[in-house]
């Protein structure tokens, strides 16, 4: 379906008012999904115009929320006859789908490095008067491979090397601005991928801490619903079941730490979805401690179950940018034990407010947990209340999308670009 178009004169209709189009294209149900719905609601309460654009895929279609603006699926243009990717379509394709909308300023929410396409980006230059983009994923470059070839008389060059740097450069050269989520994606994009620095921003992203607060009936319901016992010691975590989050590793590592313990009130809760589910229960049910791990599939309302959780676990690989769901479950008074990957190590950044282990370590993470376990409850509550206010100073939501938000209206088409 075409989307509506605007009238032309919308953005002197109410002064300071514009026309905004995300352009998403959504796999699954993650945290870029959850920022971009709430950066929408963030631009409409300032009274912009948004308009959510899914590239083909209908991520936005269906899912057990509100949505605050209105949703359009843009024509590809070719109907049933193939499969289309987006880095498969040409600037003249591009050209012609963005033609479709009508907009003051068009942002693309890149879930991936690679989101998109430079012809895709060149061609949003073009047709928009303002073009942003919000980094998600921390990509660092990958390190240089010493080695030979032809029984050692050939040294390798390692142009993969170079040709991924230049590709990564390539695709700062766009956008009017380029919005990261961590300091440490910023700082990435600049040492790695020589962005330039004027070009980049950061915006962390904030929780409503009104919302996500420690809940003591929500605690009850949620184990009730688990079948988990109310005095239970439970760990938990919350994401979409990706290699990126690493449940693997912390199933391992909790079925490692039942082993060293004679405590059989220890509990797994695992929430979220995603194409790792059948996989990782067929680990969990191999595990001694398969009887203590639940899957309790996708949560529409997190605020309700993440009362639930004594520690939450956040064990991501490389990807991790910033951990929204670490956020909101330091904001409900868990203390967390964090992979230091992204910009994790921003959030978590005293010992009082949890664990930081180096990412991939099963035994750091085990070791961690272990900890948290052999400590009284009054030490738990006190961390957890740290994490608290710790996220009230430093991530609300009303100081965080207030300084995104800022940050968009300074692209006005109007403004002069700084």
């Amino acid at each position: 379906m075409p989307p509506d178009r605007l009238p032309n004169d919308s953005l002197n209709s109410k002064r300071g008012t514009m026309r905004i189009a995300l352009l998403t294209a959504a796999a699954s149900w993650s945290g870029v999904e959850v920022h971009t719905i709430q950066l929408a609601s963030a631009l409409k309460q300032k009274g912009h115009q948004v308009t959510i654009f899914e590239l083909g895929r209908q991520g936005y279609t269906g899912i057990p929320l509100p949505l605050p603006c209105p949703v359009n699926q843009l024509d590809l243009g070719f109907g049933s006859r193939r499969e289309v990717t987006l880095d498969s379509l040409s600037f003249s394709d591009w050209r012609r789908i963005f033609k479709q909308i009508q907009t003051d300023l068009a942002i693309s929410v890149k879930g991936t490095f690679k989101f998109g396409s430079l012809a895709m980006e060149a061609a949003a230059r073009l047709c928009f008067p303002r073009f942003l983009v919000i980094e998600h994923l921390h990509a660092p470059l990958q390190k240089i491979t010493k080695g030979i070839h032809f029984k050692g008389l050939v040294p390798s060059f390692n142009l993969w090397w170079y040709r991924q740097k230049f590709s990564g450069y390539l695709r700062s050269l766009f956008p009017n601005k380029v919005i990261c989520v961590s300091k440490a994606l910023a700082s990435t994009l600049e040492q790695d991928y020589h962005y330039p620095q004027a070009k980049l921003a950061v915006a962390h992203s904030g929780v409503d801490t009104d919302l996500f607060v420690s809940d003591p009936v929500a605690r009850d319901l949620a184990r009730e619903a688990w079948g988990i016992p109310h005095k239970g010691f439970v760990f938990g975590t919350v994401g979409r079941l990706s290699p990126m989050k690493n449940h693997g590793q912390l199933i391992g590592a909790f079925s490692r730490l039942c082993r060293t313990t004679d405590r059989d009130d220890l509990w797994l809760v695992i929430v979220g979805e995603g194409p790792q589910r059948t996989s990782l229960e067929a680990l969990s049910k191999s595990s001694s401690a398969g009887d203590r791990i639940v899957f309790a599939g996708f949560s529409a309302a997190p605020q309700k179950i993440l009362p639930g959780f004594d520690v939450f676990c956040f064990p991501s690989t490389t990807g991790e940018s910033l951990g929204i769901a670490l956020l909101e479950a330091m904001s409900c008074g868990c203390p967390a034990i964090a992979s230091a990957v992204g910009g994790v190590p921003e959030i978590l950044n005293d010992p009082q407010l949890g664990w930081l282990i180096p990412m991939g370590d099963e035994d750091a993470l085990m070791a961690s947990m272990g900890l948290a376990l052999e400590s009284d409850s009054q030490k738990l509550q006190q961390m957890g209340a740290s994490a608290r206010e710790h996220v009230i100073r430093h991530f609300s939501a009303r100081e965080k999308w207030g300084e995104l938000v800022r940050l968009i209206e300074s692209m006005s088409p109007g403004d002069k670009i700084k």
